[in-house]
């Protein structure tokens, strides 16, 4: 009776984020697919019944999951800007949070959004915030040639790391630090060709 009378206190603000602490590990584990809404709400220690009050289904749940690692990600990412590499800081800030989060960015890149298309619309709100983050973070194509593109740049950069990412995650063959590092001297690579070459027809 009294864990009831201390579930009826929580505002609904601290309910949802209860639930989506449970939730994330229990994704994490058990994959998009397979984890339940009854296994999340037994980790909340809340009923079923409450988790949809809050949460229409699985599918909302997990996209409001993801949208808090990408906020947490987002966030990262600016602070890099400030650094005095602000490459590779940028690089260290994303390999950080896939060490921290990776199960849930495995699940993500590697299970729900390849065997469910539907997420490709998450999946390219998620990129096009990044990649806005990337363009200012990078800095200006100061005096580039006649058809320079940050924003090809930035494709560029966030397929490179994103899929390397992942790679790493799964494989672990390198250490962070060094993975980093030529994760930085990539992005580095593809940002000083387009800034001196640009697109040069023929």
């Amino acid at each position: 009776m009294a864990i009831s009378t201390s579930r009826r206190r929580l505002s609904a603000l601290a309910r949802r984020e209860a639930i989506l602490a449970a939730a994330k590990p229990v994704f994490g584990s058990a994959g998009y697919h397979a984890a339940t809404t009854r296994e999340i709400a037994a980790a909340a220690g809340i009923s079923e019944a409450l988790l949809y009050q809050h949460f229409p289904g699985k599918r909302e749940l997990f996209e409001a999951v993801i949208e808090r690692a990408a906020a947490d990600l987002e966030s990262r990412l600016c602070q890099a800007d400030g650094a005095a590499d602000p490459v590779r800081a940028a690089m260290q800030a994303y390999f950080d949070f896939v060490q921290d989060e990776s199960a849930l960015y495995r699940v993500f890149f590697h299970e729900a959004l390849q065997s469910d298309p539907a997420f490709g619309r998450l999946h390219r709100d998620i990129s096009r915030r990044i990649l806005e983050l990337v363009e200012g973070g990078i800095g200006e194509l100061a005096e580039a040639p006649p058809g320079a593109r940050l924003d090809v740049v930035a494709q560029a950069l966030a397929g490179m790391v994103s899929q390397l990412a992942l790679w790493w995650v799964e494989d672990r063959g390198l250490a962070k630090g060094e993975i980093v590092e030529r994760a930085a001297r990539m992005a580095r690579a593809i940002y000083m060709t387009e800034a001196t070459h640009g697109y040069q027809a023929d």
